[in-house]
């Protein structure tokens, strides 16, 4: 369900917190079922001038709208990043966690508001990554990494964890997935993807992974709608006819245990030992192939486009010649492609039009 924001409210709850004379501006907006997380640089003129940067996150529940503002890094809802963020403070938690941490360099990688952060831990000898989550997903967090390690036993090992909603694991080994551009060495990572797909399949107990784009589709268009005013209805009318034909086929879909984000990011490749590491496996669990496949495709499309990425089209060759044997029907895949493309190109701050409508063609004639 995608929102309209109140900017009255949003006022309101600045300036109670920063005063009346508060001036801000929008750097980034991402979106959610259930609302909207803005980031803002917020000026101050008194007691003097200052910076700083907030998050504000909107969530719509029925009727009515709530707000959070928080000024950064004091994330309500992942209270241990902050103690990141803090030199002292981040030496003496990993100290507790894993012993003398003398020297080591902690550097923010990612931040998902309300729901994690991702460090990399860095010292002289040695690498490892700290993931900060809501202190009540620990537990579950550290029961998939254990599962994942059942189907991928070589993906990084979690060397500490603490109830505030810490987890440290090593580092990867082996190249970067989107490192790789030779033909041959995509080819085995992607034969290898196939036999993580078959070992996921042999995991137990799992519950349903987040819904893919498909399963909330209507969502993502609205977004796409409103953050892009007069966007070019001939999209939404691709879209449209990929999911009638998709209904076709809709007896086809195939039930299967899926890692929920698979993309280059997560992937490393050895080629001395020809292992494949996956790492994030936040997402794992029940879901469908059509939609983890198409999923994955869609983040080439999207990387080839939208970030440039120079190595897209021989990764895109190899994984459809490759994947297109696994699937029931090239009706669904087409159509999870599209709708994954769409979720990822719909928050973006400058969209290019032209690029999705042939990006959407190119799925087309797959």
């Amino acid at each position: 369900m995608a929102i309209s924001p109140d900017i009255g409210l949003l006022h309101d709850s600045l300036s109670s917190q920063f005063g009346n004379d508060v001036e801000w501006r929008v750097v980034s907006k991402s979106n959610r079922l259930r609302g909207e997380t803005w980031q803002l640089e917020v000026l101050t003129e008194s007691p003097s001038t200052a910076v700083s940067t907030v998050y504000v996150d909107f969530e719509q529940n029925k009727s009515e709208q709530r707000i959070q503002v928080w000024l950064w890094p004091d994330d309500p809802a992942i209270p241990a990043i902050k103690m990141f963020m803090f030199e002292e403070s981040a030496r003496n938690v990993l100290e507790a966690l894993v012993g003398s941490f003398d020297g080591a360099k902690v550097e923010l990688q990612s931040y998902r508001p309300l729901r994690r952060g991702v460090f990399k831990v860095s010292t002289e000898n040695d690498i490892m990554w700290v993931k900060v989550v809501k202190p009540a997903k620990v537990q579950d967090a550290l029961k998939l990494h254990e599962l994942h390690r059942l189907a991928s036993p070589q993906s990084p090992k979690i060397i500490a964890w603490s109830e505030l909603g810490v987890v440290v694991s090593e580092n990867a080994v082996g190249t970067p997935a989107h490192g790789l551009q030779d033909l041959a060495e995509i080819e085995k990572a992607l034969l290898a993807i196939r036999t993580y797909r078959f070992q996921l399949n042999q995991l137990k107990n799992l519950k349903a992974s987040k819904p893919f784009a498909s399963q909330n589709l209507d969502h993502f268009l609205t977004v796409l709608n409103r953050v892009h005013r007069g966007i070019r209805p001939e999209i939404g009318f691709r879209l449209e006819k990929f999911q009638k034909e998709a209904l076709e086929d809709e007896s086809l879909r195939i039930p299967s245990n899926v890692h929920g984000d698979l993309h280059l990011g997560q992937m490393f490749w050895d080629s001395q030992s020809s292992d494949l590491e996956i790492i994030d496996v936040d997402n794992l669990g029940k879901n469908e192939l059509h939609r983890e496949i198409g999923s994955f495709l869609s983040s080439l499309y999207f990387q080839r486009e939208y970030l440039d990425f120079e190595h897209a089209n021989l990764w895109l060759s190899a994984s459809l010649k490759t994947m297109i044997d696994d699937i029931a029907s090239i009706k669904l895949l087409k159509f999870e492609i599209a709708s994954s493309f769409i979720a990822r190109i719909s928050s973006l701050q400058n969209l290019d039009e032209s690029k999705a409508m042939r990006v959407l063609d190119e799925i087309r004639g797959i």
